[in-house]
């Protein structure tokens, strides 16, 4: 079984400040599960939760697990460079797919154009 959208970290901050879903708890979470691979999908913006989990952290755990965990890349299109950190997972950070895109722009704004061109390429 593969899951497609795993989030880590300390997303529920804002309830459990000292908890959070870490890269071994994950591992432990899935074989427990049956689950086989996850998808780590982050979240840069605000409006994604009441926590971040990072392009890095997904990469960093991925490194981790290489067999269990795929790293996906996130970026907030109102961030300066935001294009260029597309390219830099990509090509050097080994990401294989882009989500999770929540930044509170409508979904025709220029910058998400940008993304979707990126995706697309």
């Amino acid at each position: 079984m593969i899951d497609f959208h795993t989030h880590m970290g300390n997303m529920l901050r804002h309830k459990w400040p000292q908890l959070g879903l870490w890269a071994p708890q994950l591992i432990d979470r899935m074989n427990r599960q049956g689950i086989e691979i996850s998808v780590l999908l982050p979240c840069e913006s605000p409006e994604a939760s009441y926590g971040y989990f990072l392009t890095e952290q997904a990469m960093e755990a991925r490194d981790m697990y290489p067999e269990r965990l795929i790293a996906f890349m996130s970026v907030d299109p109102r961030m300066p460079g935001f294009a260029e950190q597309i390219d830099h997972f990509y090509k050097h950070g080994g990401c294989k797919g882009f989500g999770e895109l929540i930044a509170n722009l409508p979904f025709d704004d220029p910058r998400n154009k940008v993304i979707y061109g990126k995706c697309n390429d």
